[in-house]
């Protein structure tokens, strides 16, 4: 990607020329899947995410789920998870 700037992805697809179709192909996603995380309905896996920026450059994956519905930032609080008693 020529500019450094991290881009939400959806941007960051369309500047490097990609269709969704094609970026999908590239990086081993359905195409459904991609507009799901393009869309923020999903969070991809760690691996997926550094597929897509392996081809397409550093992306802005918090202003890409600003975007949607999923909060990227959100961590349950440590008294929200139960402990295992073992």
């Amino acid at each position: 990607m020529t500019d450094k700037t991290a881009l939400p992805l959806k941007t960051a697809r369309v500047n490097e020329g990609f269709t969704q179709f094609d970026l999908a192909q590239v990086a081993g996603l359905t195409q459904t899947t991609l507009s799901f995380i393009e869309n923020g309905l999903v969070q991809p896996q760690e691996t997926t995410r550094e597929r897509l920026e392996s081809i397409l450059g550093s992306i802005d994956w918090v202003q890409t789920y600003n975007k949607g519905r999923v909060n990227y930032k959100h961590q349950p609080r440590k008294e929200q998870v139960p402990e295992v008693q073992g």
